[in-house]
């Protein structure tokens, strides 16, 4: 360990704890982490360190929200074109028995 180091009290695990903590709070991915880390699975690394991503259930619920909202414009965007004349909600939510099914050809 280098003088300067040893000046200051710092210790190779304070290191490795301040890097492990700046990448993930940088939003480096957890599985590059554990690799820089040399651990043997993601799951020790997110044993270890996953208090610091106090976030990470609230990005993930914005990610399935934004996935959502844009199936269901898409669907509605979907349906107002089938739809003609009829008026679609902005909500997009149309009942199933509105939309127009294919007509069936007799046998």
């Amino acid at each position: 360990m280098s003088k300067f180091l040893k000046e200051w009290g710092v210790k190779r695990h304070g290191l490795w704890h301040s890097h492990a903590s700046n990448m993930l709070a940088s939003n480096v991915h957890p599985k590059i982490v554990q690799e820089r880390l040399g651990h043997s699975s993601i799951a020790v690394t997110m044993d270890i360190y996953s208090h610091l991503m106090p976030n990470m259930q609230g990005e993930a619920a914005s990610a399935v929200d934004g996935a959502l909202r844009a199936a269901i414009s898409k669907r509605a965007d979907e349906v107002r074109s089938q739809s003609g004349s009829r008026r679609v909600p902005e909500s997009g939510f149309v009942p199933f028995c509105a939309l127009k099914r294919p007509k069936l050809s007799a046998r």
